[in-house]
């Protein structure tokens, strides 16, 4: 979390729940929590609307789709643990690149300002 120490509350919040869901023991109705991923993942899949952020979003939205007697399954709470790795991947790599392209942006502002 030291490397995303200036991002968004939103982006802190979905790097410390899927932390915490992966650390720590959990029973399966502790998964609510990824809920801290999944709507700021929602929030900027349908604002860019790119194909891996439909991806990230959908297999997270998946992963919590499924009942708690599912959640017994190895094979499915595998697909969890992996779902929730790449969701919260795809969000912080799609965070760096927004917040990069508003970096160029200020950048370019202040310079045709100096102009």
């Amino acid at each position: 979390m030291i490397l995303y120490q200036k991002a968004s509350l939103t982006t802190l919040f979905a790097i410390a729940a899927v932390g915490g869901r992966l650390a720590t023991y959990h029973r399966a109705y502790d998964n609510f929590m990824i809920i801290f991923l999944l709507v700021p993942l929602g929030y900027s899949t349908f604002k860019y609307s790119t194909k891996i952020l439909w991806f990230g979003f959908i297999i997270v939205a998946l992963s919590l789709w499924g009942t708690v007697k599912m959640s017994k399954n190895d094979l499915y709470e595998l697909f969890q643990l992996f779902a929730w790795m790449i969701g919260l991947a795809v969000f912080l790599i799609s965070q760096n690149k927004d917040n990069s392209s508003q970096l160029e942006t200020e950048n370019s502002s202040i310079y045709e300002l100096k102009s």
